[in-house]
This record gives structure tokens, C-alpha cells and sequence, in this order.
């Protein structure tokens, strides 16, 4: 008896130190990405505006929150220009977004620098990304908070999000600071 409450109070223990965010390095059709769990892999064809395209999706469940990044490939940087336009508008009607606010973010943390293994491109450090943050409801009517970035590279157009009811800044850092192009 008591070594079944031993173990029970091991494996609480245990799970009371686990930590809720394990991240770990995604690569997603030349875009690497930090998520703070293993993530599930998806492919479907959308309609973004007048485009048909094929989406490539990883995304898990955190911390309360929803992490994912997706990746669709264009012919050209006006195709890029409109899918992007879908997309953004796509993002904000699934939330019903009612606030939405724009900011720019520096990729890379000034203190530290980003040291990228042979093959793959950063996005260079003095870069900045239009980072949305957005407020909206869920289809269940429970509130819901965005952020959004998207990334035009060539012929492929990237989109890293999460999602959750209350979002913490200091946890999305490391989901947006540490992007790179492969």
C-alpha cells in the first residue's frame, strides 16, 4: 500500500515539474520554426481568393494555446501579394475578430547571436516582421486571442500563428524571434 502511494506521489511529482512548453525545432518546406510541443502534420487544398493551393500545416496544443505554422507555394510575388491578402482576411473572419492591431517585430534577440548552420539562410536579424495581434470569438462563442505573422520568400508564403483565450508575450518570443529559411 505504501509503495503504491509512493509511486503516485512520484509520478505527481513528476508531472508537476514536467514543463508545459518542450520546445523543439520544426521544419516546414524551408521555414524553421521553434514549437512548444510535437506538432501534427496536415495537407489539404484551400481556396485562398482566387487561388487553389495545396497547405502544408504543422500545429500542437500547449499551454492552453494552439501553436501552428503552415507553408503554400505561388507562381510569383503577385500571387504571393494576393494569397497573403486571402489568408490575413481568411484568418481574422475564422475569429470573428473584432480587434485587430498591428506591430512590428526585430527577428533575433539583441543579446544573443543566431548562429545558422551551413545551408540555411536566417531571416537576417535587422529584419522585421508585421506581427497582428487579434481578438475575436471561437465558433463555441468563448473568446479568443491571435497573433499572426506571415513570410513571403520566392514562391512560398508562410503564415506562423497561435491561438489561446489569454496570450502571454513572453512565451510567443520564441515562437517568432527564432524563424529561418532554409
Amino acid at each position: 500500500m505504501v509503495r503504491r502511494w509512493a509511486a503516485a506521489g512520484l509520478t505527481v511529482a513528476t508531472l508537476a515539474c514536467s514543463p508545459v512548453l518542450d520546445w523543439r525545432e520544426v521544419r516546414l518546406e524551408g521555414l524553421q520554426a521553434m514549437l512548444p510541443c510535437k506538432p501534427d502534420h496536415g495537407e489539404r487544398t484551400v481556396q485562398l481568393g482566387t487561388l487553389e493551393v495545396r497547405m502544408q500545416m504543422s500545429g500542437c496544443e500547449a499551454g492552453g494555446a494552439l501553436y501552428a505554422i503552415s507553408h503554400v507555394r505561388v507562381q510569383g510575388a503577385d500571387q504571393a501579394i494576393a494569397a497573403q491578402a486571402a489568408w490575413r482576411s481568411a484568418a481574422l473572419a475564422n475569429i470573428q475578430a473584432s480587434v485587430v492591431q498591428s506591430q512590428t517585430i526585430k527577428l533575433g534577440k539583441p543579446s544573443t547571436a543566431i548562429v545558422v548552420p551551413p545551408g540555411e539562410q536566417s531571416l537576417p536579424t535587422d529584419s522585421a516582421l508585421d506581427l497582428l495581434s487579434a481578438q475575436g470569438t471561437q465558433p463555441d462563442g468563448k473568446p479568443v486571442q491571435a497573433r499572426l505573422v506571415w513570410i513571403a520568400a520566392g514562391d512560398h508564403l508562410y503564415h506562423v500563428a497561435v491561438y489561446g483565450p489569454k496570450l502571454d508575450n513572453e512565451r510567443l518570443e520564441t515562437l517568432f524571434i527564432d524563424l529561418r529559411l532554409q
